[in-house]
């Protein structure tokens, strides 16, 4: 009897320990870890407040075509109706990334794609084969994938289907012009989920929170798009600092919620130079209706303390003695 109570406090526990673990969408395990930019649209939820709205595709094409110009409106529909019938997930959440990478050499590089749900990959493949000026479609071992031009490549599996480009700007003159758009599609279908956002704590939270829109910023690449200052300490103060943001459409207006979240050492200049409160007084004392409103308040000493985390003191010193 004792050897059973204790193999079902066990199976209990691992299975409280199970339904603890946060998850995220599917499609977060394509997203790069090291993202700079991550947008989420539940796409269910927008359609259904449009609906509400009286805000459909008919009224969208109309908005944009030529007044009068019924044949735009009818493609508009018939490719909006032909997208609705691809396979694609049309109620699972929509999400858009950017990542910047790159080196003083070899200049500035950024990669981005967005990524959606799958329901029918057969379905999206005899899609995909019917649309004008399509190319040879090509399998690898767990995806298929076809380019479109020299910039952008579409692959899919049973999960989702990702649209994927890459670029480069700057560096070395010297450096080959090339298609990386396959092998850029090649590292999100290869990398485990320990390598994608889905493996940040931070960004589980995030996903758990229910709203129209989700945006997910990570400081700590944003270095990568200024590869000098990446060489600094700066790159260390901004590791692990995130922001994240919730908005919603609500009856006309459009709510956010918004937080940030700071790495250790950013957090200890923050409790070190704490600041005083906001005085709401200078806002709620001002003689006319506001539009909008930012109010800041903070210890300005914390410029200082970067500055000498950066080790940047002395540039700043021989600076403002020149001036």
């Amino acid at each position: 009897k004792r050897i059973v109570h204790y193999t079902l406090l066990f199976v209990v526990i691992i299975f409280a320990a199970a339904s603890c673990k946060k998850s995220a969408p599917n499609q977060t395990k394509y997203i790069p870890k090291d993202a700079m930019f991550v947008f989420d649209m539940d796409w269910k939820s927008l359609s259904e407040k449009a609906a509400k709205g009286n805000i459909n595709w008919d009224s969208l094409f109309k908005s944009v075509a030529d007044e009068g110009d019924d044949s735009a409106i009818a493609q508009g529909r018939k490719l909006m109706e032909d997208f609705k019938n691809s396979g694609v997930d049309m109620e699972s959440n929509l999400f858009f990334f950017l990542k910047i990478g790159g080196s003083m050499m070899n200049g500035q590089s950024a990669t981005g794609g967005i990524v959606a749900g799958m329901k029918d990959a057969g379905m999206f493949e005899n899609y995909i084969k019917k649309q004008p000026g399509a190319g040879e479609i090509k399998k690898e071992s767990n995806y298929s994938y076809i380019s479109i031009g020299n910039d952008f490549t579409v692959g899919w599996n049973k999960d989702v289907v990702i649209l994927s480009g890459s670029g480069m700007q700057g560096g070395s003159a010297t450096a080959p012009a090339s298609n990386t758009a396959p092998q850029t599609l090649a590292a999100l279908f290869s990398q485990k989920e320990e390598e994608s956002v889905a493996a940040i704590p931070e960004f589980l939270d995030l996903m758990s929170e229910k709203a129209d829109m989700l945006v997910w910023t990570n400081s700590g690449t944003m270095m990568n798009a200024v590869p000098l200052l990446g060489l600094t300490k700066f790159a260390d103060l901004l590791k692990d600092s995130y922001g994240a943001g919730a908005i919603n459409f609500e009856d006309g207006k459009l709510v956010g919620n918004f937080k940030s979240y700071s790495g250790k050492d950013l957090a200890d200049i923050w409790e070190k130079y704490a600041g005083p409160t906001v005085n709401m007084d200078m806002v709620n004392q001002y003689p006319t209706p506001l539009t909008g409103f930012a109010a800041f308040s903070f210890n300005p000493e914390i410029i200082k303390e970067i500055i000498k985390f950066g080790g940047m003191e002395a540039t700043a010193n021989q600076y403002m003695q020149q001036m």
